[in-house]
């Protein structure tokens, strides 16, 4: 690993965790450093043993400084986790501000991690990995419903799907895609449920009239049609929105599909009622006439409000395909 101007002991009191499993992402007061690393010929347990007697070596140190018995100790900070929709480094910007505001209003420190995909991240929060949960509609309610998730906010904005083709595509409507090659990010995005939905209520079955592929997000699958690799994208309408204008001219939208309600906060079942309710308020208060319009505008999720009963009945018809596919 390459750590450029990074002190000995602000490294080690420093929050770390791990994304891909080829990168590690650092946030230390606000700054994220992401650095690629092998192993260098050297193999695992060498690794993890020189880390064991560095962090030891630090540890002899440090105890020998005086420590007054009344001294209080630091809670453990809150683990967040934030769902892959963009890479890790744009991911952690637009995330930094809410993570500033929750340490602000908690007091007490907020580590932000991510996943390589979406399938990961959900097996992450089975585990139990995040205290804090942001997440896609149909994963909060999974989560509510298999490991007792507790909800908190959701953003306000409705989520839809575009079906996306190029200005010069001759389709003109959805029957029209049969025998084309339509591609959509993740397989357990809600997008891709979505419109792959659509795609069926017009009678089109895939595999057998029109082509189906996958990619990694929205921006690939959206790029793959502006390259004309593929002659149809479902993406999310606020990733199409936030465009280069260059491509967007290039681009355009054939139909949208329904709307689900869009991401989600949950809470982790082991935060205690106390933790659970200061979460709550604090993120309910995060809004974009308030500590949250610079999030806001920058991600044009629109507003916080609160997850009801009718939010999560509208998801409900996911939840069972979302089941299959995470098998």
């Amino acid at each position: 690993m390459i750590f450029r101007n990074v002190p000995l002991i602000s490294f080690i009191a420093a929050p770390v965790f791990l994304v891909p499993k080829e990168a590690t992402t650092i946030v230390t007061r606000g700054e994220m450093h992401v650095r690629f690393f092998s192993l260098g010929g050297r193999n695992l347990r060498q690794v993890i043993l020189s880390a064991v007697l560095l962090a030891a070596c630090v540890f002899s140190a440090s105890s020998a400084i005086a420590v007054s018995p009344t001294a209080k100790t630091e809670a453990a900070p809150l683990q967040m986790g934030v769902l892959p929709t963009l890479s890790s480094e744009l991911l952690f910007q637009a995330f930094l501000p809410m993570k500033d505001y929750l340490e602000a209003q908690l007091k007490r420190r907020i580590v932000l991690s991510t996943a390589p995909d979406f399938k990961t991240y959900v097996q992450r929060a089975v585990r139990g990995d995040y205290d804090i949960y942001q997440t896609a509609p149909h994963f909060a309610l999974l989560a509510e419903t298999e490991q007792g998730y507790r909800r908190v906010s959701r953003f306000t904005r409705e989520l839809d799907g575009y079906v996306v083709v190029r200005r010069e595509s001759p389709a003109q409507r959805v029957e029209d895609l049969r025998g084309r090659i339509v591609i959509t990010p993740d397989t357990l995005a809600i997008t891709s449920l979505l419109g792959e939905q659509l795609l069926k209520e017009h009678g089109l079955t895939p595999g057998k009239d029109y082509r189906l592929e996958r990619t990694t997000s929205h921006n690939n699958a959206i790029m793959t049609v502006y390259r004309r690799n593929a002659d149809a994208a479902l993406t999310s309408a606020a990733v199409f929105e936030q465009l280069a204008p260059e491509i967007k001219r290039e681009l355009r939208v054939l139909t949208k599909t329904r709307a689900v309600p869009h991401m989600m906060i949950m809470a982790h079942q082991r935060l205690s009622a106390v933790e659970y309710t200061q979460l709550k308020q604090a993120l309910l208060a995060f809004t974009r006439n308030g500590s949250g319009r610079k999030f806001f505008e920058a991600t044009g999720y629109g507003d916080m409000g609160p997850i009801t009963d009718a939010d999560m009945a509208r998801l409900q018809p996911f939840l069972e395909q979302l089941k299959e596919r995470l098998k």
